[in-house]
């Protein structure tokens, strides 16, 4: 189940450090959060969290994740692009920090994609 503890946490930080939404990509990182331990390989993998919205994990329909454990999981399949998805969901007037472990390739998409966002990366 979610830690909704470390979510506000993780919320504090995120104002104290000037961006708005963040996208967590680490394995170990998502299951400290979560409680969701998977190696999804060359798959996306993420867990949104932003200021003002619920944040919402996504994953590929591989993978066997339960629907509700406390917060939103939007699953696609190998025919879809979860950039496209994910795109849709970020708001891009606004900054975006990602972890260091996001794939670059992911993240160029996503900026791509989502023309005036602003991105913080470490």
């Amino acid at each position: 189940m979610i830690n909704w503890q470390r979510i506000d946490k993780i919320r504090l930080n995120m104002k104290k450090h000037g961006f708005d939404q963040l996208i967590i990509s680490s394995k170990d990182s998502i299951f400290h959060i979560t409680g969701i331990k998977f190696d999804p390989g060359e798959r996306m993998m993420i867990l949104y969290i932003s200021e003002d919205k619920e944040p919402f994990f996504m994953i590929n329909d591989l993978f066997p994740v339960i629907d509700d454990f406390g917060i939103e999981v939007i699953k696609y399949n190998d025919s879809e692009d979860p950039i496209d998805i994910l795109s849709k969901r970020i708001i891009e007037d606004k900054v975006l920090a990602v972890d260091k472990e996001w794939p670059s390739h992911f993240l160029i998409r996503t900026m791509k994609n989502c023309g005036n966002l602003k991105v913080e990366v470490g």
